[in-house]
């Protein structure tokens, strides 16, 4: 049993490399782009979904590991024993109410779900010049949803290829600012 702090590290078992240098400088033009912005964030309407396997990790691993120690390997189902895919949307006004995902989604599930849950209060969330910010899953970039976007006059935040979670984070801390201050906008 390893005792001496020194002799543990923490492990990623899927380490994912985002080191591509077009994907890089695409993050830092946008960043550079967006860094000078302050209240205009309370009009931004962020949004993300994550799944939940419901018998394991969701794929990321970490463990402490003791270097001294034979590392530990995790095994997966062939077959998976399901998963559970939830929505959110937050912007500085409020947020939308958690929406499970039932099944596979396509673009057109995706509209019927933006028709329902963003649409109807996106000017309560980020104001009346609301600015959706979505990832670039392909049912998010697909051409009927954008057709969808043009159609019904919603702004959309581009958002760099591969970018890690924590620019969303950045973000978040941005807009939690931005409450805190909420008198002085």
């Amino acid at each position: 049993m390893c005792q001496e702090v020194n002799s543990f590290n923490l492990r990623n078992e899927n380490t994912i490399l985002n080191g591509l240098k077009k994907h890089i400088a695409d993050r830092l033009a946008w960043g550079k782009k967006y860094m000078s912005w302050t209240t205009e964030w309370t009009s931004v309407i962020f949004s993300d979904e994550k799944r939940f396997n419901l018998d394991g990790p969701d794929g990321f691993q970490y463990y402490w590991h003791c270097l001294k120690q034979k590392e530990q390997y995790y095994s997966t189902r062939q077959q998976g024993g399901g998963s559970l895919m939830v929505w959110l949307v937050v912007g500085f006004g409020g947020r939308s109410s958690l929406v499970i995902i039932k099944g596979r989604q396509n673009h057109k599930d995706y509209i019927q779900q933006l028709e329902t849950e963003l649409l109807p209060y996106g000017s309560d969330w980020g104001g009346e010049n609301w600015i959706y910010q979505q990832d670039g899953a392909s049912i998010h970039i697909a051409q009927g949803v954008k057709k969808w976007f043009d159609d019904n006059n919603v702004q959309v935040l581009l958002w760099p290829a591969k970018s890690p979670e924590y620019w969303r984070k950045c973000l978040g801390y941005v807009n939690c600012t931005c409450l805190r201050t909420r008198e002085a906008i």
